[in-house]
């Protein structure tokens, strides 16, 4: 394949706003058409691009995976946007550029995971302002006149400093991608909000995102213990051990070390309950009095 040169080809990638250009793509970029490949169709031309990326019969080449894809995609079969957003977000055959890659999955909107993929991006992007609004906060306490102990006050902080939670722009898209991709049946998306929920305290709906992303298949044990121990303490929810007995069971099953040393310990707790029960049933039931015949 010819790659175009770099200065002479203007990359597009259709969004919602329009067409908006794009830096060119480090590599193979702005693919020219082979007389070969000039004659396939942009679903030939994308399997092509899946077998360079996976090995498919041929050896690995992203790069020229991610010009197949472009040309694929902008051949008339859009999917193909959704694997040029994921080399551009991860780095694959070209340089990360997830600018790129949100406006590649922005136009593929109708996949759940092209969804996911934007409530990823909107996620990074509340991390980075978490964690700038958190430095400000911690510079704004360094102001010690001693440069050794300012500088010890900051390591210290910056390993351990933990910033409340915020409701930023890019959390609130996030989660509103997250949400969209749910309920078109992505089961990540559900774990993730259900680990968003999590990290904000909010364990009742942390448990319904979680169960939810169970039902659509994401088979975590660790959220499945995570809400048995919901269940199991109360915490946010009323303490229920039925339920938290069957989300111990399902991280049991899925392999999670401590889901049976609860099921034990609610075992014994309900034994000893039930215990309890009639020793309190012996002391209200008073022996009968006999009437004795003279």
């Amino acid at each position: 394949m010819q790659a175009a040169n770099k200065d002479s080809t203007q990359m597009y990638v259709k969004t919602l706003k329009g067409d908006q250009p794009v830096d060119n793509i480090e590599g193979k970029n702005n693919p020219v058409a082979s007389p070969e490949q000039s004659s396939a169709t942009p679903q030939e031309i994308y399997q092509k691009a899946v077998n360079l990326k996976e090995g498919n019969g041929v050896g690995k080449d992203l790069p020229e995976a991610l010009a197949l894809f472009l040309q694929a995609a902008q051949g008339g079969f859009k999917d193909a946007y959704y694997d040029v957003g994921i080399m551009h977000y991860y780095g694959q055959g070209t340089k990360t550029n997830r600018a790129i890659a949100k406006d590649c999955f922005l136009n593929v909107q109708h996949l759940p995971r092209a969804l996911h993929m934007l409530g990823m991006y909107y996620q990074g992007l509340a991390k980075e302002e978490k964690k700038s609004a958190s430095m400000l906060e911690i510079n704004s306490w360094a102001g010690f006149g001693d440069p050794d102990v300012s500088f010890a006050f900051m390591r210290y902080y910056s390993e351990h400093y933990v910033p409340p939670q915020r409701n930023t722009s890019a959390s609130s898209r996030a989660i509103e991608y997250f949400t969209k991709a749910t309920e078109k049946g992505d089961a990540e998306s559900a774990h993730q909000l259900g680990k968003i929920r999590c990290d904000a305290g909010d364990h009742e709906q942390a448990v319904k995102w979680f169960e939810k992303a169970y039902e659509l298949g994401h088979k975590d044990g660790n959220a499945m213990f995570y809400c048995g121990e919901v269940y199991y303490e109360g915490s946010g929810v009323k303490a229920d051990f039925q339920k938290a007995k069957n989300f111990f069971r399902q991280a049991g099953d899925l392999g999670h070390s401590k889901a049976m040393d609860y099921i034990e310990k609610i075992g014994r707790t309900e034994i000893q309950k039930n215990r309890t029960i009639l020793e309190k049933l012996k002391i209200q039931v008073k022996e009968p009095k006999l009437n004795v015949i003279n």
